[in-house]
């Protein structure tokens, strides 16, 4: 299990450059936050998977996103929404 440090420049979570640097054949999935209570930043889960997509394409490995909406889940959505959908 390989774990990828975060520092204040990511807000103290993933870092995208960080976290292709951190992954092999071993690994099976990534947790990724979007919300979460302590600090309410969104990790940039949408450029990790494009990242895991890419490396799909050259080794022929899979690692699976898991995006754990915390608080953040119910709020996310809204600020996108369309007027009348």
């Amino acid at each position: 299990m390989g774990f990828t440090p975060v520092s204040e420049k990511s807000s103290c979570g993933l870092h995208l450059g960080e976290v292709g640097k951190n992954v092999d054949q071993d690994n099976t999935c990534v947790y990724v936050f979007v919300g979460p209570t302590s600090t309410g930043h969104y990790e940039p889960f949408e450029d990790i998977s494009k990242t895991f997509d890419e490396y799909e394409r050259k080794t022929g490995v899979d690692i699976s996103v898991y995006v754990d909406t915390a608080s953040g889940g119910f709020v996310a959505p809204f600020p996108y929404a369309k007027a009348g959908n």
